[in-house]
């Protein structure tokens, strides 16, 4: 139908604006793009909030761009589709994002028009087209949606895919740009940082301890009597004993909930709390400790509050699993970590449960392998053995390739396999900007960063090597071992600040049901 313009004489109120854009969606849900496409268009200049704008301008933008789409799987159906009708069809897409992205008041609100646009280009094998959207577009983005297009742009010319001509056409200036920019993900920072060689931003303040390291002793050797709390407030002094109590009598989670607000407690409290639960295996109520540590400007034991934070937890248990199973000990426990955050009583709003969040059927298959007749998921032996094991035969499936078996350990094995045979010829670092579900990349982006922390800390691996390992172009060179920092201080150190790398500052609150995928 033939509608009337639109302006402020036609659309005088909200409610009368509110109106013609549940008008327009009517038209879209009759399967009248067009009409509603010319409606949305006219309502965003003359919209009553930005919000209302974005909302009218993502419908116009999103359904152009699928009659785009559309008319090219015409062209394909009738024979027609050649190098001149592509380039046409990119042109126009490429035309309306511009257009949308001059009117947008937030470009998080288009994020992921945009996002899946980048990927169906890559998928599609339009390098110099990726290369063009991001210099169109990379200023006029987010910093979540910039840094994979600066990334990957610089890896296509790196890996000699894209040869557009442009005045940004070497790979270091699109790295460089990308550390320059402190908006960016630090995930693409640190990739960045890698394909320059240099060390990523990620790891700059965190302490070299050791396997050696022994955190327990660490805190005790800071107080002067590590039996009793360090405080002289009664009423505080009855908490931590409560809780020091509730330990001793195996009732963990009781005294896991007492921990919940943290702030009234001084530093060396909260490290004597820190202590009594590694001594009870409970590394995820202290890890929560060591978080607000290093959240104090008054903290100046950065080895400690890290070491609480990316615990080598129940070491022995770890090492026996993976060294006959060929698992990256550091990766493993970034595994773990991101997991459950070692939490062994975790349970997911899936029903993934324990440190390794297995389901119980995938649990079953496992342990029938295993011959283990009885196990309690609960159980951290059991659960690692189960878990690890089950990873151990993604990475098997997966040549051994740790970033694919870490996607299948997520996603599962017949997604991963799928995602192999359409786009396995792509390096793994731009192959995971390829899967089509969110998690599994994020959930990749998130072990590789604790994985480098570990490697760091605790085995003297370098950011380079460990990143050529994880994304398959190298193995995983042996580990060397660093002496412990000391830990020749009392409770009462002078103070002095703290700066968390952005990874671990951003990182959510932990939760009692971590969200994971089906394994």
């Amino acid at each position: 139908p033939q509608l009337p313009l639109l302006d402020r004489e036609r659309i005088p109120s909200e409610n009368s604006w509110v109106m013609a854009f549940h008008l327009a969606r009517m038209y879209q849900g009759l399967g009248q793009n067009q009409t509603a496409a010319s409606l949305f268009i006219e309502l965003v200049p003359i919209s009553f909030s930005s919000e209302d704008s974005d909302s009218a301008l993502w419908y116009w933008l999103d359904i152009t761009m699928k009659s785009i789409a559309a008319t090219g799987t015409i062209l394909d159906d009738l024979g027609e589709e050649d190098a001149n009708a592509l380039h046409a069809k990119r042109a126009l897409e490429i035309s309306a994002l511009s257009q949308a992205a001059a009117l947008w008041k937030s470009p998080s609100y288009f994020e992921d028009i945009v996002s899946e646009y980048m990927r169906r280009l890559l998928r599609e094998g339009a390098w110099n087209d990726v290369v063009r959207l991001c210099a169109l577009m990379s200023q006029k983005l987010t910093g979540t949606m910039r840094g994979p297009l600066l990334y990957i742009s610089g890896r296509l010319f790196e890996t000699g895919r894209a040869n557009v001509d442009l005045a940004l056409n070497s790979a270091n200036l699109y790295y460089e740009m990308l550390l320059r920019d402190g908006g960016i993900e630090e995930h693409y920072r640190t990739l960045a940082s890698w394909r320059l060689g240099i060390e990523p931003p990620l790891l700059a303040n965190l302490p070299v301890l050791g396997t050696d390291f022994d955190l327990e002793s660490a805190i005790a050797g800071l107080c002067q009597n590590s039996i009793d709390p360090p405080v002289d407030d009664g009423k505080l002094k009855d908490v931590l004993d409560f809780i020091g109590q509730s330990l001793d009598y195996g009732l963990e989670t009781l005294a896991s909930e007492q921990i919940a607000a943290l702030s009234p407690y001084s530093t060396d409290s909260l490290l004597w709390l820190a202590m009594k639960f590694i001594q009870h295996d409970q590394y995820y109520p202290a890890l929560r400790i060591g978080r607000e540590a290093l959240g104090r400007k008054s903290f100046d034991r950065q080895e400690i509050g890290y070491a609480l934070v990316y615990p080598r937890a129940w070491p022995e248990h770890f090492g026996e699993i993976t060294a006959p199973r060929g698992i990256a000990e550091p990766l493993a426990y970034a595994i773990v970590r991101s997991e459950s955050l070692f939490n062994q009583r975790a349970v997911s709003r899936s029903g993934a449960m324990g440190l390794s969040q297995l389901l119980p059927s995938t649990a079953a298959e496992t342990a029938k392998g295993l011959k283990m007749n009885q196990y309690a998921l609960f159980d951290p032996r059991d659960n690692l053995t189960i878990g690890l094991t089950y990873y151990g035969y993604m990475l098997e499936r997966f040549d051994r390739k740790p970033a694919r078996a870490i996607a299948a350990y997520n996603a599962g094995p017949t997604r991963m396999a799928q995602w192999v045979r359409d786009w396995g010829n792509i390096e793994d670092d731009i192959l995971i900007e390829l899967y089509p579900i969110a998690e599994p990349r994020q959930y990749t982006k998130n072990i590789t960063s604790a994985a480098l922390c570990y490697g760091k800390m605790y085995y003297g691996i370098s950011a380079k090597d460990m990143l050529d390992f994880i994304y398959g172009l190298k193995p995983l060179p042996k580990p060397t071992q660093e002496s412990p920092v000391s830990t020749e201080t009392t409770c009462t150190a002078p103070a002095a600040a703290t700066t968390l790398p952005a990874s671990l500052s951003l990182e959510p609150a932990p939760s009692s049901t971590p969200d994971t995928g089906d394994h």
